[in-house]
C-alpha cells in the first residue's frame, strides 16, 4: 500500500477518499449515538436557520463562523446527521490534499510523495467522533494555510502580503473555534525563531488577524449586539466552566496509540536522520504546533475526543517523515501496516468498549440521553432551566438561554428587576410550550412575574411546566 502512495500523482487522493469511506464504514454500520456537542451544534443551527441571531437571540459561546455553517447545513438538510458525515469526509480529503501540497511545494521531504495525505486520512479516524463536522475540523483548514505561509517564509519568500494573509487565516480559524488563539502566538514565535523577519511584518501579521475580528465586531455593532458578542464569544473561555465529558486520562487512553507512534517518530527523526537546514526548521515549526495544541487543550472549556483533531497535522507530518526515512522499503511497508492496524484497531476497540475497558472508557457523560421527555412533548418548543441539553434531543429550542453557564447569572438572580424583566420578555418572545425546571426556579419566577403563572401550569409530580391552551 505504501509504495502506491509514494508516487507523486494527485489522482492518489481519489484512493485516499475510498480508503476513508472504507475505514469509516464500521462506524456508519454500527451507528454512533448522538453526542452532546453534536446536539448542541444542531440546536444552534436550527435556531439560526429560523431567523435567530447568535449571541443576541441564542446565548452561546460557539464561534460565529461555526454558527453560520451549522445554520446553512440545517437550512439545506434539516436535522439529519448524514450531511455532517458527508461534508466531514469531503473536508478531510480537501485538507489531506492541501496538507500534501503544502509539503510538496515546500520540499519538506526528500522525495515527492502522497504518503502524508495517506497518514492524514488515517489519523482523521483516531476517534469515532472525528467522523462528524466539528468547529475544530473547520478551523484546521485555515491552520494548514497558515502553516503553508510559515514554510514559504522559511524558504525565503519575503512578500509582505504573506504575513497579512497568515493573520487573516488565523483570524478565521479563531472565529470557528476560539481556543485556537494560541496558534497566533506560536506562529509569531515560529517566524521570529526561524525567519528573522523585520518588525513591520509582524505588525502585518497581527493586523491581518485584527481585521477579521474587527469585521465580526462591525457586524454585531450593526445588530446592536457588540456587548453580547464580546461577553459570550470572546470572554466565553473564562466565563464558562470546564466540562469534562471525558476525563483527561480517558483522552490520553484514546490518543495513546498515536502518542506512541509520535514519540517513536520523533526519536528516529532527531537522532538518526539527516535533513537540509530548511527541513529541520519545518520540523521545529510542526513541533511548536504540538505545543500550541496542548495549550489549546488546556484552555478549551469542553474536554472531548474531538480536541485531538488539533494534533492530526503534526502526527501525519512526523509519521510520514519516519516512514520515508526507512532505507528498506519492505520495513516501511510493514511499519505502515502496523501503524494502520494499531491506530484504527484501537479506534474501533475503544468505541465498542470491551467489558474490561468499561471502567476506563465511559461515554455516559458524552452521549445525549434519550427519552427524558414524555413522548407527548416530542417536537415541541421547550426551555430547560439548568445544565442538561439532553432534554432537547427530541424537541426544539424554545428560549435564547441555550448555554447554561452564560445564562445562569441572569436566570437565577431573580431579586434584580432587570433580570426578571429580561426572562419575562424572552418567554413572551419565544413562547416555549414546555419549561423543564431543573433548578427549581419557576415558583420564584412566577412570584416575581405572576403573568407567567397565568400562562403556565405545573405538571404534578414532575419539574415540567406546560403552557395553558
Amino acid at each position: 500500500m505504501l509504495s502506491f502512495f509514494r508516487i507523486n500523482d494527485p489522482y492518489r487522493l481519489i484512493f485516499v477518499l475510498l480508503l476513508l469511506v472504507l475505514v469509516r464504514l464500521p462506524f456508519y454500520i454500527w451507528g454512533i449515538p448522538l453526542t452532546l456537542p453534536e446536539l448542541h451544534w444542531r440546536l444552534v443551527g436550527e435556531a439560526m436557520a429560523q431567523g435567530g441571531h447568535l449571541y443576541l437571540d441564542i446565548w452561546d459561546d460557539i464561534g460565529p463562523l461555526s454558527g453560520v455553517m451549522y445554520q446553512v447545513i440545517f437550512y439545506l438538510f434539516g436535522d439529519s446527521r448524514w450531511p455532517y458525515y458527508i461534508i466531514s469526509a469531503l473536508l478531510v480529503i480537501f485538507q489531506a490534499g492541501l496538507f500534501n501540497q503544502v509539503l510538496l511545494r515546500n520540499k519538506a521531504y526528500k522525495e515527492n510523495t502522497y504518503v502524508p495525505a495517506l497518514f492524514y486520512m488515517m489519523y482523521m479516524n483516531l476517534s469515532f467522533d472525528f467522523i462528524t463536522l466539528s468547529p475544530i475540523l473547520f478551523s484546521i483548514t485555515f491552520i494548514l494555510l497558515a502553516i503553508n505561509n510559515i514554510f514559504r517564509r522559511i524558504d525565503n519568500n519575503t512578500r509582505d502580503e504573506l504575513f497579512l494573509y497568515t493573520g487573516l487565516y488565523l483570524g478565521v480559524a479563531v472565529l470557528f473555534y476560539l481556543p485556537l488563539l494560541p496558534f497566533l502566538l506560536t506562529t509569531a514565535l515560529s517566524l521570529a525563531l526561524f525567519t528573522g523577519s523585520i518588525p513591520r511584518r509582524y505588525i502585518l501579521l497581527f493586523f491581518g488577524f485584527s481585521v477579521v475580528i474587527s469585521v465580526s465586531y462591525a457586524y454585531y455593532y450593526w445588530l446592536d449586539a457588540v456587548d453580547e458578542f464580546h461577553t459570550q464569544f470572546l470572554e466565553g473561555l473564562w466565563r464558562t466552566r470546564k466540562h469534562y465529558l471525558m476525563s483527561s486520562f480517558q483522552l490520553l487512553v484514546i490518543g495513546g496509540a498515536s502518542l506512541l507512534i509520535l514519540v517513536v517518530s520523533l526519536f528516529r527523526i532527531y537522532t538518526k536522520a539527516r535533513f537540509a537546514n530548511y527541513q529541520v526548521k519545518f520540523q521545529q515549526v510542526m513541533f511548536i504546533n504540538i505545543i500550541a495544541g496542548f495549550i489549546t487543550l488546556a484552555i478549551s472549556n469542553q474536554i472531548v475526543p474531538q480536541l485531538l483533531l488539533i494534533f492530526v497535522p503534526p502526527l501525519a507530518f512526523f509519521t510520514a517523515h519516519y516512514i520515508l526515512e526507512m532505507r528498506r522499503r519492505i520495513w516501511a511497508e510493514i511499519f505502515t501496516t502496523l501503524v494502520f492496524v494499531l491506530v484504527l484497531g484501537w479506534s474501533y476497540t475503544i468505541f465498542r468498549v470491551p467489558p474490561k475497558l468499561n471502567e476506563t472508557i465511559t461515554y455516559d457523560a458524552y452521549f445525549a440521553q434519550k427519552e427524558l421527555l414524555p413522548v407527548s412533548y416530542a417536537g415541541k418548543k421547550i426551555w430547560v432551566i439548568g445544565d442538561n441539553e439532553s432534554y432537547y434531543e427530541s424537541s426544539v429550542l424554545g428560549s435564547k438561554y441555550l448555554n447554561w453557564d452564560l445564562s445562569e447569572e441572569e436566570v437565577t438572580q431573580l431579586d434584580f428587576y432587570r433580570n426578571v424583566e429580561n426572562v419575562f420578555n424572552n418567554i413572551n418572545q419565544t413562547q416555549p410550550e414546555v419549561i423543564v425546571d431543573l433548578e427549581g426556579l419557576m415558583p420564584k419566577l412566577i412570584d416575581r412575574a405572576p403573568a407567567i403563572g397565568e400562562r403556565y401550569e405545573s405538571v404534578e409530580g414532575t419539574n415540567f411546566y406546560i403552557r395553558r391552551e
